[in-house]
């Protein structure tokens, strides 16, 4: 009965075999390996499923570094705009001046209608 207790797991074994090689899965995510890959390699020595893994990456990891972001690339800043704005060219008294249409179902004069 004693071997049976022995055996059975305590609350933040798991925790403590993460910690203890928290430097070498950080060093392989900022190298750029998906976090499925690292939790593959480790997977038998730590021995607890990918979501707690993921979340033990997600708290002990990233809450600590907030730059760090696996998921979203560094985004380059927009190009500031230019110090003036483009002219737009104004028609010439010469050029000819384009005539809106304008509908009135009700004109007296049946050319309107048209």
């Amino acid at each position: 009965m004693a071997e049976q207790q022995s055996a059975k797991r305590r609350k933040g074994d798991r925790r403590a075999l993460f910690l203890a090689r928290i430097d070498t899965i950080r060093t392989e995510l900022q190298q750029g390996w998906p976090v499925k890959t690292v939790y593959s390699r480790h997977a038998s020595k730590l021995d607890m499923s990918y979501s707690q893994f993921w979340r033990y990456v997600s708290s002990l990891i990233l809450a600590r570094d907030p730059k760090e972001r696996l998921r979203t690339p560094p985004v380059a800043p927009l190009p500031d705009p230019p110090a003036h704005a483009p002219q737009v060219s104004k028609p010439d008294a010469g050029e000819p001046k384009i005539k809106q249409f304008t509908y009135n179902p009700r004109a007296k004069n049946p050319a309107d209608l048209i």
